[in-house]
Parts: C-alpha cells; structure tokens; sequence
C-alpha cells in the first residue's frame, strides 16, 4: 500500500481495497510504504470503531492500537484527530464510508468511520468540528475526502430502517435505499466547507469487487484507508 502526497507537502494518505487488507498487514504479509520507507505498525493508530460519533485526539499511549500485538484498537470511539508527525490513522471499511481529512496550511489530520449509524448521527460533523476547535483551523483551510463505500443503489434495508434513517438525517432517498455519500456531503457543506474542498470517490464496495463488501460476501476482511503527516525518517 503506498500513499500519496496531498496538497499539503507534509501530508499523506490512501484509500486500499482488497490487495491492501488489514489482515494481511497484522500478520506480516503486507506493508505500508511512504516515499520508500515502510511505516511501522508502532506508528499507526485504530480504533474499536463501534458506530459511535466519537472522535479522538491521538495521544502517545494509543499509538500502535490495534497493530501491535499487546494493544487492542482504541475502545468507544469510531475516528481521530492529529497534528503530531510521523503517526498514521488507519480506518478500516467493508461497505461502511471511511472518511479522510487534512488542512491545507498547516500539518493537522483526521479520519473516521462512517457507518449507518455513524452517518445517521453526523460523525463527519464531529470530526470538522474537533479539527476545528483542537487546532484553530478555518473552514476553508480543511480538506475532506469521501472513500470508497456500498452505493445507495446496493444498499436496500428494512422499512423501518428506511425510515428511521430518512427521519434522523432529513434527507429523501429511494424507498428502502439509503445513500451514505449523500447524507455525508450534505453534512460538510453543513458545516462551512465548499464544494471544492470536498473530495468523493464513487467506487461502490459491493459492485466493485475490488473491494471487500460485508453485505456482498459476509467477509470479515477489511480494507483499509491512511492518513498521516510525514516528518523526516519514520523511526520505530
């Protein structure tokens, strides 16, 4: 899995899909590489991710949860924000809409999980906001990034479901289909960011097979999307 530059210099990220499984980078059989140098897991931060709206500040004791063999995923939180260098947020997906954001100016990151409830409860909002707030960014310095997820056309659910969700967010879809990415992009434009600052990729998880899909396949497999900011050597 190699990641790429964003429009910050210092800063670099990846949506993976199946060649970048989390289960073959715990067990060795995979890396992930930055400008030729292979990120070691004490340097990569995961969490629980429970379809919470919970968003974190990495601090020192949570790096390598979830990689390392002796730290579980950080518990009760589904996203985190940084601005400490050399320390990568990985968040896993398989249908769910893993996020990715960045300022342009200066070395802050952030990334969650965005699954039904978390979309539903407006995790992205919880996410902006604590990038905002924790580092006194504006609003048109952040960049957000939409991954790779199931598409509003593959995803049909229960009817109440359907309604719980179209209620909660107040945004029409297709009787018993729900689009996350719309619900998503309505949530950062909400929130103060432009349209230009908001970047989608359309890949649906479970027509592309590519990717790994839960409700295509049932796997337990999971890709996984990066971001991180790169200050000189990553040492161990």
């Amino acid at each position: 899995m190699k990641l790429n530059k964003s429009l910050n210099p210092n800063i670099y990220y990846c949506f993976g899909n199946k060649d970048d499984s989390l289960f073959c980078l715990k067990r060795g059989k995979g890396n992930i590489l930055l400008a030729g140098q292979v990120i070691p897991a004490s340097r990569l931060v995961m969490a629980d991710q429970t379809h919470s709206a919970d968003i974190k500040v990495i601090e020192e004791s949570d790096l390598g949860s979830g990689f390392l063999a002796d730290k579980a995923p950080v518990p009760l939180v589904d996203g985190f924000v940084t601005n400490k260098t050399n320390v990568f947020i990985a968040i896993k997906s398989a249908d769910c809409t893993p996020i990715l954001a960045y300022a342009k100016n200066k070395n802050v990151v952030g990334g969650c999980h965005s699954g039904r409830e978390g979309t539903k409860n407006g995790i992205v909002k919880e996410l902006i906001r604590k990038m905002k707030d924790e580092y006194s960014l504006s609003m048109n310095d952040i960049v957000v990034m939409i991954g790779p997820a199931i598409s509003g056309s593959n995803y049909q659910v229960s009817e109440e479901i359907y309604c719980d969700f179209v209620d909660s967010t107040r945004i029409e879809q297709d009787y018993r289909y729900i689009d996350m990415q719309k619900v998503i992009v309505r949530d950062v434009k909400e929130m103060g960011i432009k349209q230009e600052q908001i970047i989608i990729n359309r890949d649906c998880t479970y027509a592309n097979s590519n990717y790994f899909s839960y409700r295509r396949d049932k796997t337990k497999n999971r890709q996984l999307a990066i971001i991180g900011i790169e200050n000189g050597k990553i040492f161990e």
